[in-house]
């Protein structure tokens, strides 16, 4: 029920002179509270509002507490400091109050009786008949509904006063014995009520409009629809959305005036995942339940919610923001943005068609005729031969799932070999494996990627050829970062030391590939370039080797044989050919002495690991 028709059923109430309690009921966050604050007063002219919240009452004085005080505050609103307290004052004068205390306290002088008057007695000696009492968060009380609806009933029936109970009635009614006693109660006391819905139009512009606009015209349009396709009215949602809409607004991805229906689509996949974690709901590997073979309508749903996984995972800010509570950083989602874009909604033709056969191939909507070119097409775009944008590499393992599937299925037409396949993604991750290593990165489900300690998607089979791509392209990325190294250190060693020590940082998570970086640095050139560095870079370069540092990662971890006597041979020889007395400068010779002591102790220990 709208605004506009719970207001018209309240002024029906209060004309009404029928002793009943009125109820509006509504799911959490849906504005009852907001509309109570704000929209009652329209409908219920010439009453004075008291809204008491019951969330947390615990007894029967502590809600009569509570409305003493609402009637207090409803009395004194409008002033402010001095003002207010003499609006008190003024009430207490015109309502008796000074007149029942001086009597209390005559009592005590003359006749030694002590005698002070209860919140109970206050607050129904205030009642006045102008006073609409509102009992808020009904289903949040501690009180017991009997005593609860008892004091209730005594307002009603006993003081001949209108009530207007705001409650959650859904989360109410949960075992059926307690679903009884309910009804019995509502059906004495609570003779209408209505559920309120709210304006979600009008409150997202209020809330959000502006940051919304800055993302783009249609953006409030796009967001509203999201809201009702996930069935939210939770003003909550929207409010804890807030920050999120503003910081999209500032991304290049937005500002971007270029293809506005592309970015709005994308937009429209944020406002879909987003509102799911601000309401609570983050979706798991778990939630991908293994498909029935025998039932269509298995497969396809297990699809679906393997596709959203991976659209969720890809958008990773998300998660941060909302599940781990982290700050929005604009670079991760300006990163995120872009590589969602190129994977779901391709500027490539070749591509947009590929991907629509991988869909097409999904939902089970194509003719036996159409295996060979699809085929072709899956084929061609891996590496289109136009110069344009290829197969994004996040969807590599699930074109090569649909691949397989093809060769099970039709076996005349493609025997379900990967081979070719897996050759040419190896030739598109050979032309850019940075950018194939940042989508192992983001998406290490989908690549199997067995360093991180995350449960594999259920249903999903894991695939060799999976493994040899990603192990590819890992290599590739790795030599090049390797390279990057060298690099540095011959044409700026002091710059060398910072960047040597923050890639090593970020390898941390893959003992292997750190130690290949850390031993990957040419030992001639680190050992001439280091007499000539500034003692801070030589500081940085202990806190690597050292094994309080860095190189102590090797020592509480396993690390294979191989790599153990690869690092323990770099080690020693860099030691050896690091010359302490080749700089004049104190502190650069201190700095090249606990280096080579450094270097001896990583070598000893590497090579009593292959013992």
């Amino acid at each position: 029920m709208n605004e506009d028709s719970v207001k018209t059923m309240v002024r029906d109430y209060l004309e009404d002179t029928d002793k009943y309690a009125f109820m509006i009921e509504g799911a959490w966050g849906s504005g009852k509270t907001h509309f109570v604050e704000h929209g009652l007063r329209d409908a219920a002219e010439g009453y004075r509002i008291v809204r008491v919240s019951l969330f947390g009452t615990s007894s029967a004085s502590d809600l009569y507490d509570r409305l003493y005080l609402g009637i207090i505050n409803e009395y004194a609103s409008g002033g402010e400091g001095e003002g207010r307290k003499a609006i008190v004052a003024e009430f207490a004068r015109d309502a008796g109050l000074s007149f029942l205390g001086g009597v209390a306290k005559k009592a005590k002088k003359e006749l030694g009786i002590s005698y002070e008057i209860g919140t109970k007695a206050l607050a129904e000696f205030l009642l006045g008949s102008s006073m609409l009492l509102v009992f808020d968060d009904l289903e949040r009380c501690l009180i017991s509904e009997r005593e609860l609806f008892g004091i209730v009933d005594s307002l009603v029936n006993g003081k001949s006063r209108k009530v207007i109970l705001v409650s959650n009635e859904a989360h109410r009614e949960s075992d059926q014995d307690d679903a009884n006693s309910h009804k019995a109660l509502m059906e004495k006391l609570v003779w209408r009520r209505c559920t309120y819905e709210p304006p979600m139009e009008e409150i997202v512009g209020n809330m959000i409009g502006a940051e919304l606009s800055s993302i783009d015209p249609s953006a409030e349009k796009v967001f509203l629809k999201a809201l009702a396709n996930a069935k939210c009215t939770n003003i909550r949602t929207v409010k804890r959305l807030r920050r999120l809409m503003g910081d999209l607004g500032k991304t290049d991805f937005f500002m971007n005036p270029a293809d506005r229906s592309i970015r709005m689509s994308v937009f429209q996949d944020v406002c879909s995942f987003s509102i799911r974690a601000a309401e609570g709901y983050f979706p798991q590997p778990s939630d991908v339940t293994p498909a029935d073979p025998a039932d269509i309508v298995s497969s396809m749903e297990s699809a679906h919610r393997a596709d959203s996984y991976r659209r969720y995972e890809s958008l990773a800010f998300i998660r941060a923001h909302f599940e781990w509570h982290q700050k929005l950083d604009g670079n991760q989602m300006e990163s995120c943005l872009g590589s969602y874009r190129e994977a779901y909604y391709p500027e490539s033709e070749k591509v947009r068609d590929a991907v629509e056969w991988m869909d097409r191939w999904k939902s089970l909507m194509f003719r036996n005729d159409d295996v060979p070119a699809m085929i072709a097409c899956f084929k061609k775009a891996i590496n289109p031969q136009d110069g344009s944008l290829g197969l994004p590499f996040e969807r590599y393992g699930e074109l090569l799932r649909i691949v397989k599937s093809i060769g099970e299925a039709f076996p005349d037409i493609h025997d379900g070999s990967l081979k070719d396949f897996t050759q040419y993604m190896k030739e598109a991750i050979r032309r850019n494996p940075d950018k194939a290593m940042a989508s192992v990165c983001s998406n290490p489900f989908d690549w199997q990627d067995r360093r991180f300690a995350s449960p594999p998607i259920p249903g999903l089979e894991p695939l060799e050829e999976i493994d040899e791509l990603r192990d590819f392209a890992m290599k590739l990325s790795l030599e090049d970062t390797v390279d990057s190294l060298n690099r540095s250190l011959r044409d700026d060693p002091d710059s060398f030391t910072m960047q040597y020590y923050s890639v090593l940082e970020k390898e941390r998570i893959d003992i292997e590939r750190m130690a290949i970086v850390l031993a990957g640095v040419e030992e001639a050139a680190l050992a001439s370039a280091m007499p000539s560095m500034r003692p801070e870079s030589l500081r940085k370069l202990h806190e690597v080797f050292n094994a309080n540092g860095m190189a102590g990662a090797f020592a509480s971890r396993t690390l294979s044989e191989g790599s153990c006597k690869r690092l323990s041979r770099w080690a020693k020889k860099l030691a050896e050919l690091t010359k302490i007395e080749s700089s004049e400068e104190y502190a650069v010779r201190k700095y090249l002495g606990y280096l080579k002591n450094d270097l001896y102790d990583l070598a000893e220990s590497m090579h009593s690991g292959t013992d």
